[in-house]
């Protein structure tokens, strides 16, 4: 959708709202809630595969900090040969295969 903000934007990456999403929401008073999807995502891709492609498109890998998944908010690192990249995700641990080819929007 083509708004006031998009038509500014150099780059417009559609996420996925929470009622798309599944998975663990942390709140700013820092509880945690479980999330239960109750649309399907209008990009067809969760917000894990959206970072993931991201991820693709700067040379990075996915890292994942076994440490701190349980026990603390979900931190994915990536790791990349030039640059070290971080996502924060936390909505669900699982968004990003079709990005490229589906949802950036590049000037």
């Amino acid at each position: 959708m083509e708004n006031e903000t998009t038509a500014s934007a150099e780059f417009v990456i559609p996420l996925s709202s929470i009622v798309e999403s599944e998975g663990t929401v942390l709140s700013s008073d820092g509880t945690s809630k479980e999330v239960v999807q109750a649309f399907a995502s209008i990009t067809g891709n969760s917000n894990y595969e959206m970072f993931e492609k991201i991820a693709e498109l700067l040379n990075a890998k996915y890292k994942e900090n076994k440490e701190t998944v349980e026990p603390e908010l979900y931190v994915p690192t990536l790791d990349s040969n030039d640059k070290n990249y971080v996502i924060y995700d936390t909505v669900e641990k699982s968004y990003i295969k079709k990005l490229k080819e589906n949802c950036v929007k590049v000037q």
